[in-house]
């Protein structure tokens, strides 16, 4: 048999991974509280993670995990307490596991050296070394002569993936024993109710025929300390010693030059191990779930075709049996696409704790070297993204963790002369609204002062003093997501250097996405991030510009309205219309994406960028319909030609042949055949009310 090495290694590294990332949440509740079920969780997954690396041949990993196992075997048994170096000895180690671990996933091997974290760890028992002898003793020499079936290492393995912790017991009975065979199935009895064996040396009928000294050794795999298996075989009389080794052999099959040794009978084993069941879920690669998207992507198109030849043909032959069966087919096919969509859909769902999982570290790490406190309170963990979306969120929700960190929460006596408590506190939530993910960094921190913002702008020449002075302050705050600006007073490796919060929002545009902050000057600040579910397929509206389709996401469409030409006022060279109440800013979509093939000579000087002072006389009476559209707080009106209705639509790259597009996000295949744009209707809000330059098309 082939052993496939490259899917074991990708088996192996989505292991480490998940047992990684249990240490390090771990790891941060150990630092408050040592209990003895959270020193056992985190001592199996070390012990875990030790067994599949040495096995795959990464012993440096082995070594490191080992010496990892060594301390929290000592904190299991008292013989050490928690201390910040031990822990961050623990997290130095864990870095380096993580490095491993990403190498190995880059070239297949890691050559990286742990020797530095493996000692530290090692000199960490040397000066804490207690007077108590351990039942439990790694540092034993290995001199096992049990060698395990193919049968046995994979009843090993289904163990260990139960949770369960391999031991190598050596059982020493008195000299003066009368009846040993007796006594060796008593032992085998009273280790059945702390676990499972999975082999005995010798087997058991050598044991039952006394062919064997005072001496025999068992492996047995147990979910429970070393200390109560010792005390479970003490209990058998006439037993002179018991020895509690870790299994360092969990793999090894049996070399063909030794007997085997008779697996232990399924019905002898204990409920812990009959507990043990086949896994129900598998893993997909996620390329194959892609593949299948783009699929049901053009399953979706074809169903919208489909029911407009339903249509049509109805129209041609009125009704008939014929055309009756043709569309109630389309309708059975359409219903039995949305139930396989929306299945697809949720198997490309993943929980937004992937992306949470790594704050609780950082907040750590970065408030030790900031020398401050917090608390960080993680709301709606469970809400899910699809995998698209969450594999891009994480660098701008660390940023503006960052963020409230560093410029957000004072220092602990600053805040203390204040009136607040000196910890301060950082909430993240996520939930659901609609069709949308809502994130939020809230802070109890100093707030962004407006003012100051004003007047690093002027200091930095983004804005001259009248155009500052005529801010709003949510007007002056929003001016954080200007390129380069910064009211830091000293760089630091935290945050500061006024690259981000542009790059931030430019990002999550690019997602569909939003970005908006609420502050108070003294009582903090939060960042509201809204996310679309999915980038795949969406509903959108449809609408016509001179014969031209474009769709524009439903997320985005705030109402559908008619208005003559007289509602149309222009305020400081803009279109506006009064709208309840209000000034609504108006884009003619004729004059920014013009089509050639039906421009008239008077459109395209608008279409090169001339100037608005022609957009009257592009479209006096064809665009009569609006559609109002939103983004965050911010709305604008859009002029059309034609509504033409709701659909759910494929979303479709431009290619790297077209690159990027103003105003454009993507593109999607039509129920006829047609190529329909997709509007980037955050783009058009932008240069529309914030004076960008409209994008324009040759």
């Amino acid at each position: 048999m082939v052993i496939d090495m490259s899917e074991m290694r990708m088996v192996f590294l989505e292991e480490a991974r998940e047992q990684m990332e249990l240490m390090e949440q771990d790891f941060l509740a150990l630092e408050k509280e040592a209990s003895p079920d959270l020193l056992q969780r985190i001592f199996r997954a070390a012990h875990t993670l030790k067994g599949s690396s040495r096995a795959m041949g990464y012993l440096s990993m082995g070594d490191l995990t080992h010496a990892m196992e060594d301390v929290l075997d000592r904190l299991r048994q008292d013989r050490i307490t928690v201390t910040l170096p031990l822990i961050d000895a623990l997290f130095e180690g864990l870095d380096a596991l993580k490095q491993m671990k990403d190498e190995i996933a880059e070239i297949g091997d890691t050559a990286l050296d742990a020797a530095q974290q493996t000692e530290a760890l090692r000199n960490l028992l040397e000066e804490n070394t207690g007077t108590t002898r351990s039942v439990l003793s790694t540092a034993l020499p290995f001199c096992s002569s049990l060698h395990l079936t193919e049968e046995q290492n994979l009843t090993l393995e289904e163990a260990r993936k139960a949770d369960c912790i391999s031991y190598h017991l050596i059982v020493t009975l008195e000299a003066e024993c009368m009846m040993k065979s007796v006594r060796a199935v008593m032992v085998l009895q009273a280790l059945e109710t702390v676990g499972a064996v999975i082999a005995v040396n010798p087997d058991e009928e050598c044991l039952e025929n006394e062919q064997f000294d005072d001496t025999f050794e068992i492996l047995l795999a147990s979910q429970t300390t070393p200390d109560e298996i010792a005390k479970a075989v003490k209990r058998v009389s006439e037993v002179q010693a018991v020895q509690v080794t870790l299994w360092e052999q969990e793999r090894e099959s049996a070399p063909t030059n030794s007997p085997p040794i008779e697996p232990v009978s399924q019905e002898a084993k204990p409920e812990a191990k009959a507990s043990i069941k086949q896994s129900s879920t598998i893993r997909v690669d996620v390329a194959r779930l892609d593949k299948l998207i783009n699929l049901i992507g053009e399953l979706v198109v074809d169903r919208t075709r489909l029911t407009q030849i339903g249509l049509k043909f109805t129209e041609t032959v009125h009704s008939s049996a014929l055309s009756d069966s043709l569309n109630e087919t389309a309708a059975h096919i359409g219903r039995i696409t949305d139930e396989l969509q929306e299945e697809v859909m949720k198997a490309r769902m993943l929980p937004i704790e992937n992306v949470f999982s790594r704050f609780p570290r950082m907040v750590r790490d970065i408030t030790q070297k900031l020398g401050k406190e917090v608390n960080l309170v993680i709301e709606g963990k469970e809400t899910e993204l699809d995998r698209s979306v969450i594999e891009v969120i994480s660098d701008p929700l660390i940023h503006m963790l960052r963020n409230s960190l560093d410029h957000g929460i004072e220092a602990p006596d600053e805040r203390e002369k204040s009136g607040k408590p000196r910890a301060g506190s950082v909430w993240i939530r996520a939930r659901h609204e609609e069709s949308h993910v809502v994130i939020e960094i809230e802070d109890d921190g100093r707030g962004i002062d407006p003012q100051r913002i004003r007047n690093r702008a002027v200091e930095m020449g983004i804005l001259t003093s009248e155009n500052a002075n005529r801010l709003t302050d949510a007007e002056s705050i929003n001016l954080i997501f200007t390129s380069g600006l910064t009211t830091a007073k000293e760089l630091s490796d935290v945050s500061g250097r006024g690259v981000g919060m542009d790059i931030v929002r430019a990002n999550l545009e690019k997602l569909g996405g939003s970005v908006s902050i609420d502050s108070r000057l003294g009582r903090g600040s939060r960042f509201k991030v809204k996310l679309p579910l999915t980038l795949a397929i969406i509903r959108a509206l449809l609408v016509e510009v001179r014969e031209g389709v474009f769709a524009l996401p439903l997320s985005s469409v705030v109402e559908t309205l008619k208005i003559e030409r007289s509602q149309i006022h222009n305020v400081q060279h803009r279109e506006v219309i009064l709208h309840r109440g209000k000034t609504l800013p108006i884009l003619r979509m004729a004059g920014i994406f013009p089509n050639e093939g039906v421009m008239t000579p008077a459109e395209k000087p608008l279409a090169k960028g001339r100037g608005e002072e022609t957009v009257q006389e592009v479209c006096p009476l064809l665009d009569h319909f609006m559609v109002v559209v939103g983004y965050g707080e911010k709305q604008v009106g859009l002029l059309v030609s034609r509504l033409i209705g709701e659909q759910e639509i494929v979303i479709k790259s431009l290619g790297r042949f077209v690159g990027d597009i103003p105003g454009i996000s993507g593109a999607t295949i039509l129920g006829d055949g047609r190529v329909g744009l997709i509007v980037d209707v955050n783009g058009l809000i932008q240069f529309s009310i914030e004076g960008r330059s409209a994008p324009t098309y040759p």
